[in-house]
């Protein structure tokens, strides 16, 4: 696998991004099944705020035509912040950082690429 810039390896050996606080998003694909033949992401999001707190899911799934991580983790960034989805110190976390947080998911859905699986 070849990971480009803005992407990197992250701590846990992984594709994703790290963010100027130095948390880190990562994905690679789940180990259970999608439904209806879609594609399933784990991803975690290590937070670098001295808490150590950490938040890891497999509930992210690709489209109905399958995806790669690339496509996984613009949509995991793009779903960032909404209460639904994410514990509130996850949505907290990712509104501090919005603004970096929406370049990389425009650079992710705008540059192919990024990951060479």
């Amino acid at each position: 696998m070849q990971i480009n810039q803005p992407l990197c390896i992250t701590s846990r050996l992984q594709a994703g991004v790290r963010l100027a606080d130095r948390s880190e998003v990562s994905i690679t694909y789940g180990k259970r099944e999608g439904r209806d033949g879609r594609v399933r992401y784990a991803y975690t999001i290590d937070l670098n705020d001295g808490s150590g707190r950490t938040y890891t899911n497999d509930d992210l799934q690709s489209g109905c035509q399958g995806g790669s991580l690339q496509s996984g983790l613009g949509a995991l960034l793009a779903f960032l912040g909404q209460t639904e989805s994410f514990p509130e110190w996850v949505c907290e976390w990712a509104q501090d950082n919005s603004n970096e947080i929406s370049m990389l998911e425009c650079e992710l859905t705008e540059t192919p690429d990024l990951i060479v699986e």
